[in-house]
């Protein structure tokens, strides 16, 4: 055997952990210059698992057919596209709130006696685990033979091994381990829990078939197994007071100020309509801030993008206001708070907005060149014509409502609103339990869950203020009771939606996509039979690397 000196293994060993470094990095396709990395395909491998088991090439052709889109996309300007430029805005304003929130959760400080006294208050000292088994048959009549047979001291783990269609349970003798009270949901978790330690079910039925269970041990779950739950849900409970603070000070450092004569003309105007508004009233800047402006453009374009039922309420002011300022938090302060936080400059927000682009642009790319070819105007009107109970609207009732755990905080609540409070005032009572903006159908008249307050709803007077009604649910096993006080704000008659609603126009598109699947997909194919044949010169595929890909 020949001996290498000292140095020379040295450098064999730094090459081949060097080597395992940079086995992501190796090169196994380009498409005009850009790289597809062994990173790139166990990423796609990862996503597409179903592609993956046809095979490694098959992962990499989809690769190549995604740049090959987008190569094609940014030659015809897409990048560029005001539809692609718009929604990039959207998701990109999506994904700093969610990153500028998810910030704010981890700065939030809890306290090992916060946690502790949240264990006891919630009653989580009380939750608890078992240990379980259980055998699995077809039918009723062969769990009863069980049944029977374990009462009489058949072995169940025998039982469990010879007889249940539960395979993988049943080599461990039907063994299911802990489960949690609280995380295991439904009738059957409901059943086990209630057992006693050594007790066997009745046979309960399921999807799969019926059921012997045996409860083995129980346990209580403890504080220390909750504790990453518990600060969580108190981090949670902290965030938006931690938010709105954090907020503030950006808002008064910006020197936000509200147009009080824009918020008039929004208040008087709402009454009749926001649309064909002349420009210069939509350039009327409803806030100032140092460094730029909010105008009204930007109020009425929000509020065109929400369904009726979620738009503030007509001439309520309160609503208007929060509202606005909903607006300014999104395209103000939170960028703001963002670009402060080096949110916008991490590597993986570029990333995130890099990556979305080119989803866009390729969307953008398949509907001109294919789905305008099979969803034409033609084909949306004669399925609307033929689907037209499908955009039919049940007459509604639109209310503000507040629902309260105490009855005497719902009276006191109905009284202050009837002599002139703002419903929102709601939100200040200990307890208050949910509040906000809901719409009533006709239907709901007829629905068991909904039924008492439609009917109390449907009732009432437009601008009355009506309660406290009082409502009971089960969750989680328990029965709840609260009490809902409620404004109707606006009432609907039953309407035909129009294909001319946005909302409508794009259902209608939708659903066309699904029918039409099969012929979209083929002109697809030949598309990118083409983009091969045109861009075939620009591809390389280095074959020999796929064999770093694991």
């Amino acid at each position: 055997m020949v001996r290498l000196p000292i140095p020379i293994l040295l450098i064999h060993c730094i090459l081949s952990v060097a080597g395992c470094a940079r086995r992501q990095d190796v090169v196994v396709a380009e498409v005009a210059g850009r790289k597809i990395t062994v990173a790139d395909v166990e990423r796609a491998s990862a996503r597409l698992p179903a592609l993956r088991e046809k095979g490694i090439e098959q992962v990499l052709e989809a690769l190549i057919n995604k740049e090959l889109l987008v190569l094609e996309a940014q030659s015809r300007g897409l990048d560029q596209s005001p539809g692609v430029l718009r929604e990039l805005e959207r998701l990109k304003a999506e994904k700093m709130r969610k990153a500028f929130e998810r910030r704010i959760v981890e700065s939030v400080e809890v306290s090992e006696e916060e946690m502790r006294r949240y264990f006891k208050e919630k009653r989580l000292d009380a939750r608890t685990k078992v240990k379980v088994r259980h055998i699995v048959v077809k039918t009723r009549k062969e769990a009863e033979e069980i049944l029977k047979a374990l009462k009489q001291g058949g072995n169940f783990a025998q039982i469990a091994k010879e007889r249940s269609i539960d395979r993988a349970s049943a080599e461990r003798g039907g063994n299911l381990g802990w489960w949690e009270e609280g995380t295991m949901l439904g009738y059957t978790a409901q059943k086990v829990f209630s057992m006693k330690v050594g007790e066997l079910s009745e046979p309960i039925r399921s999807a799969w078939g019926y059921h012997i269970f045996q409860v083995l041990d129980r346990r209580p779950v403890g504080f220390e197994k909750q504790k990453p739950m518990i600060e969580r849900a108190l981090r949670m409970r902290k965030a938006p007071l931690a938010e709105s603070k954090y907020l503030k000070r950006i808002e008064k450092e910006l020197k936000l100020e509200m147009n009080e004569h824009a918020l008039r003309f929004l208040l008087e105007r709402v009454q009749s309509s926001l649309e064909d508004l002349p420009e210069e009233t939509l350039n009327i800047p409803l806030f100032k801030y140092r460094g730029g402006k909010i105008f009204l453009r930007d109020y009425i374009t929000r509020l065109r993008q929400l369904q009726p039922s979620r738009r503030p309420a007509m001439g309520d002011s309160s609503q208007v206001v929060q509202f606005a300022y909903e607006i300014v938090r999104d395209l103000v302060l939170i960028p703001e708070a963002c670009r402060r936080m080096g949110i916008e400059r991490s590597e993986e927000f570029q990333a995130y907005i890099v990556r979305k682009k080119e989803e866009l642009m390729v969307e953008e790319l398949r509907r001109m060149e294919i789905e305008e070819k099979v969803i034409t105007p033609d084909a949306i009107r004669m399925y609307y014509q033929d689907h037209l109970n499908d955009y039919f609207e049940e007459a509604k009732t639109v209310v503000q409502a507040a629902l309260l755990e105490d009855k005497e905080d719902a009276q006191k609540l109905l009284e202050e609103v009837r002599r002139g409070a703002d419903m929102a005032v709601a939100r200040n009572y200990p307890s208050i339990r949910d509040y906000g903006v809901f719409t009533f159908r006709s239907s709901d008249l007829n629905r068991k869950e909904r039924g008492k307050i439609a009917k109390e709803v449907w009732k009432a007077e437009i601008g009355a203020v009506e309660g406290p009604v009082q409502v009971s649910w089960q969750e989680r096993g328990r029965q709840f009771i609260a009490y809902v006080v409620f404004q109707v704000t606006r009432r609907e008659e039953a309407r035909q939606l129009s294909l001319d609603e946005p909302n409508v126009l794009e259902d209608v598109k939708k659903k066309l996509r699904l029918e039409k699947g099969r012929q979209i997909e083929v002109l697809f194919k030949h598309f990118l039979k083409k983009l091969r044949e045109r861009y075939s010169g620009r591809i390389v595929i280095h074959k020999q690397n796929l064999k770093f890909v694991r």
